[in-house]
């Protein structure tokens, strides 16, 4: 009996012992200053001024300001509740990456290095589908994103080949135009 008691106490201590071994992956929070630069047509990302290229799982505290893909830096820092959660393989976006707002689901997109594909959903800071599409093995649709709060349109384009391509669209909260931008594989030019 005690044997049986004392094989399992030593069994129950391993376990134990192997759980505490398997670490959680790192969740590295980015607030300082990023670059978003445009490579090849595909967005990349690293430390402004700096050498260093993102390459692991990361939180980014996003501030107000609107993403500029077109070799613009882009701030990002704590001034707000949305956050995008993901990994970076390399200095580009890779697998799953999901958009909060005070920890709701507002966005959830997926990328292969660098470049857009598959299910891509919107929703609303009520948690409301707003726009669903899926841009297959190739990355080619219709992209839209929203101001998360009002649900009104804030960004439309279309993706060939995982890269932006032709006219986009950005929007103010109210709805009207703020800018147009053309793209060829994933390259901004004036038109």
């Amino acid at each position: 009996m005690y044997k049986i008691i004392f094989f399992t106490f030593l069994l129950l201590i391993s376990v134990i012992d192997i759980q505490s071994q398997i670490k959680a992956p790192v969740l590295r929070e980015i607030s300082f200053n990023i670059s978003i630069k445009n490579i090849n047509g595909k967005p990349y990302y690293a430390k402004e001024k700096e050498q260093y290229v993102f390459d692991d799982v990361y939180e980014i505290l996003i501030k107000e300001k609107e993403p500029d893909y077109t070799n613009a830096n882009h701030l990002i820092g704590i001034t707000s509740d949305f956050k995008e959660h993901g990994r970076f393989i390399k200095g580009y976006k890779n697998g799953l990456w999901r958009t909060t707002y005070k920890n709701k689901l507002v966005k959830t997109e997926n990328w292969n290095n660098g470049l857009i594909f598959g299910k891509y959903e919107v929703y609303n800071t009520v948690g409301t589908l707003i726009y669903r599409t899926n841009f297959g093995k190739k990355g080619n649709g219709n992209y839209k994103d929203f101001y998360y709060k009002e649900s009104i349109l804030r960004q439309e384009g279309d993706y060939l080949n995982g890269k932006k391509e032709g006219e986009w669209c950005d929007y103010d909260q109210q709805g009207s135009l703020l800018k147009t931008t053309y793209y060829k594989k994933g390259i901004p030019f004036k038109k």
